[in-house]
């Protein structure tokens, strides 16, 4: 049997998810021979009877190009794919989750001022686009200063700024620019990269935090959604699995990846009445792991950072607004003002209302 993939093994990304491939296949023990092409080469691959095809939809022409071959077909991405062709798997990177990572890292640092950067080889890639995009509105969601531009941002705020780069290519060089311009990374700036790029790593001044994508678990699921394809699902969503902390993002604070997704899961729905297990299912752990390692890192459980966080919100709409008690209450995942009267009460010695008229006194 004959596989065919559209890749191009000169790209980090795709020589990560040929491996996966080859290791599923070996895995298996399936006699599938790997050929390896382009679409520039049509005439050839189209003259060609293919039992399977995988292809990486990010390249130019592969949408009209990978319908017109044999076999059965899957395309991978990088950005979501809304209408995959007909008949065709899909498996696309779920890029929100990769910029909860990122600002999970930056809020458990205390980092509140954030931009991104992208170069110009990756700034109008639709992935590159979807996760600026998905940061920016996560940050501005979380109540984080945002900034449009990252250059001017570390020249012109006066605290620390948290960078998010669309790919390790785009942190090198903005370290690069740091470091040129007098710029401490990372008391100064902190700055995470995307990929997980051994040579972009080995190559940066200053060693590169970053999101590994794990494109060779991707190839992976890719052999086994087209071996064992489900009849309900024809579209998968690939998520990443861990940030490692280097030098241009190291902190005084202890970094995990699991607190740090659950920490930009609380702050995006403290407002409603979400539960623990709710938190630890997002994060895929249990809810003990998920206690331990918040116990570890931020010396309490999920449940008491959710409830001192929920306490913090409804101070400050108590100071900053003339909303009534009982509107603030839901807006901070409360049932209502008679419960979080009672809460102040055990809490504090004092009602909400108690609380306000402090303020003017």
């Amino acid at each position: 049997m004959e596989l065919l993939l559209l890749i191009d093994t000169m790209i980090h990304y795709d020589r990560e998810l040929l491996k996966g491939v080859k290791s599923k296949l070996d895995e298996l023990n399936m006699n599938i021979n790997i050929h390896i092409d382009a679409i520039e080469n049509a005439t050839y691959l189209l003259s060609r009877k293919w039992h399977y095809v995988i292809a990486d939809f990010d390249k130019r022409g592969c949408e009209e190009f990978i319908s017109q071959l044999s076999g059965k077909k899957l395309i991978f991405s990088n950005a979501e794919v809304t209408s995959p062709p007909d008949g065709i798997l899909c498996i696309y990177n779920d890029n929100q989750y990769v910029a909860d990572i990122a600002l999970g890292h930056f809020i458990n640092d205390g980092i509140r001022n954030v931009s991104v950067y992208s170069d110009l080889n990756d700034y109008y890639q639709p992935w590159a686009m979807e996760r600026k995009n998905s940061f920016s509105s996560l940050a501005l969601k979380l109540g984080c200063c945002y900034y449009s531009n990252a250059l001017e941002a570390i020249t012109t705020s006066e605290n620390r700024v948290g960078v998010f780069c669309t790919t390790d290519r785009s942190a090198r060089k903005f370290i690069r620019y740091c470091i040129e311009n007098n710029i401490p990374v990372p008391d100064k700036v902190s700055i995470i990269g995307t990929d997980y790029d051994e040579l972009e790593r080995d190559i940066s001044p200053i060693p590169i935090s970053s999101i590994d994508l794990n494109p060779k678990q991707l190839g992976r699921e890719c052999i086994e959604l087209l071996l064992n394809p489900r009849p309900t699902c024809k579209r998968l969503i690939y998520k990443a699995k861990q940030l490692y902390v280097d030098s241009s993002a190291k902190s005084a604070i202890e970094s995990d990846s699991v607190v740090n997704n659950a920490l930009v899961y609380i702050h995006k729905h403290y407002s409603r009445n979400i539960r623990v297990m709710q938190i630890s299912d997002y994060c895929k752990v249990s809810r003990k792991t998920l206690d331990n390692k918040f116990l570890e890192l931020k010396g309490e459980t999920v449940h008491q950072y959710l409830s001192n966080l929920r306490l913090d919100k409804s101070k400050q709409l108590l100071r900053e607004t003339s909303l009534s008690v009982d509107s603030i209450a839901r807006q901070c995942g409360y049932l209502g003002q008679n419960y979080l009267n009672q809460l102040y009460q055990k809490s504090f010695g004092y009602t909400p209302l108690e609380y306000r008229k402090r303020l003017v006194e």
